[in-house]
Order: C-alpha cells, then structure tokens, then sequence
C-alpha cells in the first residue's frame, strides 16, 4: 500500500491539479462555447462560464485508476464509467445533447456499475434469484435518479461541490471511525482524491462563482458519491441507512420538488428552478444557502449518519425518518416544488441577489 505521506502528497497534488485545469477551462470558455446565456433553470444574470467540471473529472478519473493499480479492479471500473459519463457530460456543456441520449448513457453506466460491484466484490459465486434482481433493479433506478437529482442541485454557486466534499469526507471520516484499517484500502485513497479534486474546482466555485462545474462536473461526482456508496455497503464499511442519511439534504429537497411538480402535471426531466435552495437563493443570497446547505450536512445529517454505525439495528432503521421528516418540512416551508413566481419571464430578466452580479 502507498505510505501516507504518499498518499497526502496525492492529495494536495489533486487539489493543485484541479484548479489549474479549472482555470484553464475558464479562461478559453469563450473560445470552447462554454459560456452561455441563463436560461429557465437558471439562478444567475451574468454569463458564466460552465464545463469547469472537466478538471475535477479528469483528476478524479486518474485517481481511480491510480489507486485499481494497487490492488482493486473495481476502480478501476469506476474510473472508466467516470470517465464516459463524464465525456457525455462535456458534450451536454457544448452542443446540449438530447434528454433521451443523456439518458440512455446514465442508465447504462449505472447498470454497469451496479453489475460490476456485485461482480467484482461478490463474497461467493453469484446467485441471481428473482428476489435479488428485484434489489438490483430497485438500486439501478434509485442510482440513475441520483445521478440526475445530484445534476439538478448544481443550480447555485458552489453548493454541489461542496456537498460533495462533505458527504464524501464524511463517509471516510465514519469509515475510518468504525475501522482503524480504513486507510488500507485503495478505495479510501480514491475517494480522498475525490474530495482533493472536488476542493480544487470549489476554490474558482464558491459565491461568486468565477465558472461552473456544468454537467461534465455534476453527472460525474453524482456518479462517484453512487459508486462509493455501493461499495462500501458491499465492502461493510458502511450502511445503506448511514447513505441515505448522508445523502439527505440534496436528496429530501430533491424528491419534494419532483413529487410536487409531478403531481401538478409537469414533467419531471424538464429544467426549473424550484428547488427549495433555489426559492431560498432568490430571497437570502447564493452564499447563505450554500452554507445553511453545508451546515445541515455537517450538524445534522452526518452525526446522525455516524450514529447510525453504533446503535443497535433496529434503532438505526428509524434514524432516515428522523433524518428526512425535519429537512422536509424546511423545504416545504422554503418552497420546494412550489410554483415558480418567475414562470413566463424572459432567463435574462431573473432577479437573483446582488451577490451573485459580478
């Protein structure tokens, strides 16, 4: 296993390496067409630069297959799914590909993802009975809604990335909590320079934001969060319920602005802005929100994640309702899903906060 001091050297590597191909990406936008015009899901006035997301990607990506050299194919796996959703993404940023192809390739990935954890880290041969297919299935269509859930919470400067960083910190912080060989792992190493790369890219993204990660950056770190979270359930690392909780702040708003919408007839793969954190960014700024977003992550959702790792069983089942129904009512109460005041103006006559006009 690489040293530590290897390992931390990676990190800061990672960091470095991100934000120099961020502002790469910002400074040849114009040139690339990255740079685009708000549009009807969109919380800014000033054209910003997206796709800054291809530098995170790019390091991320290396970093899997870095770290499926030294004893884990699975990354490897990872990184090449990493590495074409993330290119599906990129073209998405460029030329805006069609919902049914970017569709088409999510569903795909994750399927392969999902088929390849229980490949590689299968405890014994494979049995496949119908009960088991029914759990794969129901992983594959919760995964392919993360992926696009975490897609549509890229909607305010900085507060994806962020997310990122503190779930992802989080798992490892809990990880290494419950087992003090947690950094023997190369999967360990691969989501530190996740999290390395992610902090490298939020450097040019947090309020204001100088670009965004666009989908290349989305898709892919929603896809890394699914990917590590598969794993390490399936390595006993953690929970499924330790996720679900971890994963509660983007996923409760997300799911109240999609059931709401659904149920008044719209369509869900249709762009918006009305998630509650961004009803919320119209009234109290894109910094507030980012940081309420990443305070409710590390007081609320994570220690009740780590908790999750030390009660008994049946206590923790209880735990994502507690998790779930206070972040509920928030959003309902800040307007998640709610019908959007704006409807029907022109992007270019958004009103957003002043500290997000540069």
């Amino acid at each position: 296993m690489l040293s530590e001091l290897l390992v931390i050297f990676l990190g800061f590597a990672a960091v470095l390496a991100s934000y120099v191909l961020t502002i790469q990406v910002e400074r040849k936008a114009s040139r690339l067409g990255l740079v685009k015009a708000a549009n009807e899901r969109s919380s800014h006035i000033v054209p910003t630069a997206r796709g800054g997301g291809l530098g995170l990607a790019i390091v991320g990506v290396i970093g899997c297959l870095t770290f499926a050299s030294v004893g884990s194919p699975i990354l490897a796996l990872v990184g090449v799914l990493g590495a074409v959703i993330a290119a599906i993404g990129f073209v998405d940023d460029l030329l805006e590909v069609s919902v049914a192809t970017r569709l088409a390739v999510q569903s795909a990935v994750v399927i392969a993802l999902v088929a390849g954890v229980e490949l590689f880290l299968a405890e014994r041969s494979l049995s496949l009975t119908i009960a088991r297919l029914c759990v794969l299935g129901a992983v594959v269509l919760a995964g392919i809604w993360w992926v696009n859930a975490f897609n549509f919470m890229d909607g305010i400067d900085g507060i994806a990335a962020s997310q990122a960083v503190l779930v992802l910190a989080g798992g490892m912080a809990i990880w290494l909590c419950t087992d003090r060989n947690a950094a023997d792992y190369p999967m360990f190493g691969a989501i530190g320079i996740i999290v390395a790369a992610t902090c490298g890219f939020l450097l040019r993204n947090w309020p204001p934001a100088k670009i965004f990660m666009g989908d290349i950056g989305s898709t892919f770190l929603g896809l890394m969060i699914l990917a590590v979270a598969l794993i390490t359930v399936k390595l006993g690392a953690l929970s499924w319920v330790a996720w679900l909780i971890l994963l509660s702040v983007f996923a409760a708003d997300s799911m109240i602005t999609l059931v709401r919408r659904t149920l008044r007839g719209e369509r869900p793969w249709r762009a918006h802005r009305r998630h509650a954190y961004q009803q919320l960014a119209r009234r109290w700024g894109h910094r507030n929100v980012t940081v309420l977003y990443s305070a409710l992550t590390c007081i609320w959702a994570l220690p009740l994640a780590a908790a999750s790792s030390i009660v008994t069983p049946t206590v923790s089942l209880w735990l994502p309702l507690v998790a779930y129904v206070p972040l509920g009512v928030l959003f309902l109460w800040a307007g998640a899903g709610a019908r959007d005041e704006f409807q029907g103006q022109a992007a270019g006559a958004i009103t957003v906060p002043a500290d997000h006009v540069e």
